[in-house]
């Protein structure tokens, strides 16, 4: 239930840039997969991002200790567990700074009208919160090596993808 509240205040503002017309999908997207049942289903890039958020410092933040308990079965060092926060504060810093824009232009917005304008706004956010956790991803990368880098994906994969439901949204 705490994944899907933290994702919902977090993560799903950038989510609504979904299509507006959905006419043009085949078939809709699931209205969520669980991690329990089907992880692979999971972007490992979304996974990732939700859970630097998870682990960030920030109002609702784990005590310092229970973070570094949840990312144990890691097999990352002190230094790199660190290393892991610090960059999951960074992501928390530039995510924050997009959902608000998101929450301004839905403000903004008139009672259920969607124009291409908006559309096109919610796009380039959508393309922002992308490039700003690719940066992330790869300064984490190049700050904890290819190898703890293959372990912390592992852990995401096996520990952290099975407890969360995802919602899938244009991506």
């Amino acid at each position: 239930m705490y994944y899907k509240l933290l994702y919902v205040a977090l993560v799903l503002p950038s989510l609504l840039v979904a299509p507006m017309a959905t006419a043009q999908q085949s078939t809709p997207p699931p209205a969520s997969i669980k991690g329990s049942e089907h992880p692979e289903l999971i972007p490992d890039r979304e996974a990732i991002g939700l859970f630097l958020i998870h682990v960030s410092d920030g109002p609702a933040a784990l005590p310092w200790a229970a973070r570094v308990t949840l990312l144990a079965p890691s097999k990352l060092t002190e230094e790199q567990v660190t290393m892991v926060i610090n960059a999951a504060n960074v992501y928390r810093a530039k995510a924050g700074r997009i959902a608000l824009k998101v929450q301004a232009l839905k403000k903004a917005l008139p009672a259920k009208q969607a124009s291409p304008s908006l559309q096109a706004q919610l796009d380039s956010l959508l393309k922002e919160q992308s490039a700003d956790l690719d940066e992330v991803d790869n300064d984490l990368k190049t700050d904890l090596g290819m190898s703890a880098y293959s372990q912390f994906r592992k852990y995401i994969q096996e520990n952290f993808k099975p407890t969360i439901t995802y919602y899938p949204g244009k991506q």
